[in-house]
């Protein structure tokens, strides 16, 4: 079986990663996720962080927690790992680096997919390293602006057309929706140790 790489900067984890990740679930055959916090985002330098490493590991352990009980059946039979590989390493986080790593832990037979949103289709072909990535994945794209795009020439694309999350990591951080788009345990812990402006 396939392993699906889920990265992101997950500043805050929030229902929209939970959305895209039952969906990559339910539309491919992948036996493990590994989800991967960056610990720099190449494309969100000038965007520090608001959340410690640690606290983002805390968060997206409590929102997993959340997830596998909401729906078991979805992803029994299925390992979901959050993967610190990035955190570790330190530094600005390079998919092709994180999938060189995943590629000797897995070995060379097995199928990778990775996940992104089409709003990355036309900067994909600009990614560091892209010519390994498209040697040695599957991008699974899926729907976030709704729009019809192709992926660079020569590389594995499966487009999901998936239900498209309103909501995203930028409006909580703004203090927008904060109860709406969190998952009930995450919006606890970012009120006990203070994280992200709340409107309401």
């Amino acid at each position: 079986m396939s392993v699906a790489i889920l990265g992101g900067s997950f500043d805050p984890v929030h229902n929209g990663h939970l959305h895209l990740l039952s969906c990559l679930l339910r539309y491919t055959s992948c036996g493990t996720v590994l989800i991967v916090p960056a610990n720099e985002s190449n494309f969100k330098r000038d965007c520090p962080a608001v959340a410690t490493a640690a606290q983002r590991l805390e968060m997206l352990s409590l929102a997993l927690k959340d997830f596998v009980k909401s729906d078991p059946k979805l992803v029994r039979g299925r390992n979901l790992v959050i993967d610190d590989f990035e955190l570790r390493r330190g530094g600005v986080s390079y998919t092709s680096e994180t999938v060189r790593d995943i590629r000797e832990r897995f070995g060379p037979d097995e199928e990778l997919y990775l996940a992104i949103g089409d709003d990355h289709l036309p900067r994909l072909g600009q990614w560091h390293d892209f010519d390994y990535l498209r040697q040695n994945v599957v991008f699974v794209v899926f729907r976030r602006l709704g729009s019809d795009l192709n992926g660079p020439e020569g590389a594995k694309c499966v487009f999901i057309n998936n239900p498209v999350y309103d909501g995203s990591a930028s409006e909580i951080r703004r203090g927008e929706r904060f109860e709406q788009l969190l998952p009930p345990s995450v919006a606890a812990y970012a009120r006990k140790h203070g994280l992200y402006c709340r409107a309401d």
